[in-house]
């Protein structure tokens, strides 16, 4: 539990009040209508409904030194759109999960509005902005804003898409600079790792568009006969399909520096797996694919 003397923002109204000298009892502050989300305080989880127009922000005493722990999920087929300003979040070493969570093949649409700088670290086998699925009528995360994105997913997750074998689809990034990062334990041979942007291991990214701002998409790995995922696309073993990149500034990675390791591609299959219907226009587009350890691919 942690404590913080002080105050709170007015703006974040009853829902985060402090007193001067009481414990501070929330991690992240919500500012907007109460009736358009539930806090969990026994699982650390902030439960966003069907409508919802919110700004999240790490609470004062909270932030890039002191990580909040507090998890967001967005309710099943919910439509919503939140803005994250200077919102920092490390679920990997507390209570575990996705730092941002949509409902498994939800059908509803997510708007991630970037404002200031904000740092989501998923714990291992989720993606830091969870968006499990590749259902026929699944809804679309859209991320824009001129503010930062760090995504930092967890061992075998994506930075942006799926979890630990599951499916990445129906992502667009329109603004905003995006860092989206996903890596395999570096301790562990045969290791594997999902995309960047896209699917986890195990499974396809697709329907990606990216239409401007900066985007920076990573998948490595370390370990003795690591696997990545593309840097955009599919995770490990699986395709990318239908990707789109038609302004900003792209650079897509996939690299393994251990000795025996096999690379996906940057924009497209993960190692094992197939890049189709991938159109670029108008953007500058860096992709790269590589193996610097020994007999790596």
């Amino acid at each position: 539990m942690h404590f913080y003397f002080g105050t709170v923002s007015k703006e974040a109204k009853a829902d985060n009040y402090l007193a001067r000298g009481t414990e501070c009892k929330y991690d992240l502050q919500v500012v907007g209508d109460p009736a358009n989300y539930v806090r969990d305080e026994d699982s650390h989880i902030i439960q966003i409904k069907d409508g919802a127009n919110l700004t999240i922000k790490s609470a004062d005493g909270y932030g890039k030194n002191n990580y909040s722990q507090t998890r967001i999920q967005i309710e099943e087929n919910a439509s919503v759109t939140l803005t994250l300003d200077g919102v920092y979040i490390d679920t990997a070493k507390a209570y575990g999960g996705a730092p941002l969570l949509i409902s498994d093949n939800s059908t509803g649409n997510v708007d991630i509005i970037l404002k200031g700088e904000n740092v989501l670290i998923a714990a291992d086998s989720y993606a830091a902005i969870q968006k499990n699925g590749d259902a026929e009528n699944i809804g679309t995360l859209t991320i824009s804003g001129d503010g930062s994105l760090t995504a930092k997913g967890g061992e075998r997750g994506a930075g942006i898409g799926g979890g630990a074998y599951e499916a990445g689809s129906n992502i667009t990034i329109s603004e905003g600079t995006v860092t989206a990062t996903a890596a395999a334990d570096a301790a562990k041979e045969y290791s594997r790792a999902g995309a960047g942007i896209g699917g986890g291991i195990n499974e396809a990214g697709s329907n990606i568009s990216i239409s401007g701002g900066t985007v920076t998409a990573v998948s490595t790995a370390a370990s003795p006969m690591g696997i990545t995922g593309a840097g955009i696309g599919g995770g490990s073993y699986k395709d990318g399909n239908n990707i789109s990149i038609s302004g900003g500034t792209v650079i897509a990675t996939s690299s393994t520096t251990g000795e025996g390791g096999y690379s996906g591609a940057g924009i497209g299959g993960g190692d094992g797996g197939n890049g189709r219907d991938i159109t670029i226009s108008g953007a500058n587009v860096i992709a790269t694919s590589s193996g610097t350890g020994e007999g790596s691919f």
